[in-house]
This record gives structure tokens, C-alpha cells and sequence, in this order.
């Protein structure tokens, strides 16, 4: 009788300690991966790293290649279209990778270069461009930011929804529009925000190569880079 209890009480201790030991395992596990999904979340709302003197650098370049209207196509009227969109890219790059708090005050900017280096009433392009890079952020973390078919469809849209916000704000202002036409400033905004999107994984390569100047991390719950 005593041996039968014996093996009983043993049988019931085993089981109890494989029991035991999978619930605690399921419960560390758990906690690991909430820990890790709040790390992630932390760092696309939270870092702190965020360098503004190396932004102010690139905000300055950007402009100064916008101004230039460098990359531009060439065409026999002497005025190159489509072109490359410096600053809506520069704004679209830190709304994919900037904390949550940094990256539309950043798009904001941008567009304020915007309005100085080009002949556009103030507001018309740093509002349209804050709000893009405020949207872009609700959005980033349900897509891969560092694939180049991703970053061509969002810079697309981007770009484009930012060209047409800006052009609502110029009519709404009475400046002045391309070609006095909404149908020809539309038919510009959409051919830059081609040229741009198409052109976007390069400009976000070089970009991603100043990582240990840019002040934060380049990922989160939905990249591929984990440095």
C-alpha cells in the first residue's frame, strides 16, 4: 500500500512539475515578447536621439538641390520637368524612420524649405507636407519601410496627395498655380511624384548609409533592419 501511494505521489509530482514548468515557460515567453514589442513600440514613439543638427544639414542640402532643381529631366523648353522632389523625399525618409513625435515636426520643415527656396506663399507647402508626414507615420508600421517597392508606393502617394493638398492651399490663398490650371498643375504635381517615387529607394539607400549621424533607429515592428 505504502509503495503503491509512493508511486502515486511520485506520478502526481511529475506531472505537476511538467505542468508546472510548461506554464512557466509559456508565461516567459509571453513576457519576452511583450518586453520586445514594447521596446519596438518605444522606439518609434519615444527615441530621444533624434540629431537636429545633422536634419538642419540635410534641410540645407535638400534645399539647395531643390532650388538648383537638380536631377531634373531636360526638355527643349529650357525648363526641366519632371523633377525630383529633394525636400518631399528628405520628409517622406524621416516619417518612415523618425520617432513618432520628430518626424512630422520634420516634414513640417521641409515644406517651409520648400516655401522659401521656390515662389510659394508661406503655408502652402509646409502644412500639406506636415500633414503627409503626420499620416505616413500612422501607417509605417504596417509595412516593410526599408523595401524599395514599399518605399515607391508611399512616396508616391505621398508626394502626390502633398502636391495636391499644396495646390488646394494656393487656390484657397489665390497664389498663383501652374499654368494657371488646375488640370496643369495636377498633370506636373503627378509627373514629379513619379519621377520622385521611382526615384526614392536610391535617394533612402544613400540616406540609410549617414545611420550613425542620422540620431535614430532604423527600425521597428515592420523593417528589416535590426541595426
Amino acid at each position: 500500500m505504502w509503495c503503491r501511494w509512493q508511486n502515486s505521489a511520485r506520478t502526481s509530482i511529475g506531472t505537476f512539475a511538467v505542468i508546472a514548468t510548461m506554464v512557466l515557460e509559456i508565461i516567459q515567453a509571453s513576457i519576452v515578447r511583450t518586453q520586445c514589442y514594447i521596446d519596438a513600440r518605444a522606439i518609434g514613439r519615444y527615441d530621444a536621439r533624434m540629431r537636429w543638427f545633422t536634419f538642419g544639414l540635410l534641410l540645407y542640402v535638400a534645399a539647395a538641390m531643390q532650388q538648383t532643381n537638380l536631377l531634373g529631366v531636360p526638355t527643349l523648353t529650357g525648363r526641366p520637368w519632371p523633377l525630383l522632389e529633394h525636400l518631399a523625399l528628405l520628409a517622406v525618409f524621416y516619417a518612415l524612420f523618425a520617432s513618432e513625435t520628430s518626424a512630422p515636426v520634420a516634414g513640417f520643415l521641409c515644406g517651409l524649405a520648400a516655401d522659401i527656396v521656390g515662389p510659394n506663399t508661406v503655408g502652402t507647402c509646409a502644412v500639406p507636407l506636415g500633414l503627409v508626414a503626420f499620416s505616413i507615420v500612422k501607417v509605417r508600421q504596417s509595412i516593410f519601410r526599408e523595401h524599395a517597392v514599399s518605399q515607391v508606393v508611399l512616396s508616391f502617394f505621398a508626394i502626390g496627395l502633398y502636391g495636391v493638398l499644396s495646390m488646394g492651399a494656393r487656390i484657397g490663398l489665390g497664389a498663383p498655380i501652374v499654368g494657371n490650371s488646375v488640370a496643369a498643375h495636377l498633370g506636373t504635381v503627378l509627373g514629379n511624384a513619379v519621377y520622385s517615387a521611382l526615384l526614392a529607394p536610391v535617394c533612402f539607400w544613400l540616406l540609410l548609409k549617414l545611420k550613425p549621424i542620422l540620431g535614430f533607429q532604423v527600425h521597428g515592428l515592420r523593417s528589416r533592419s535590426h541595426g
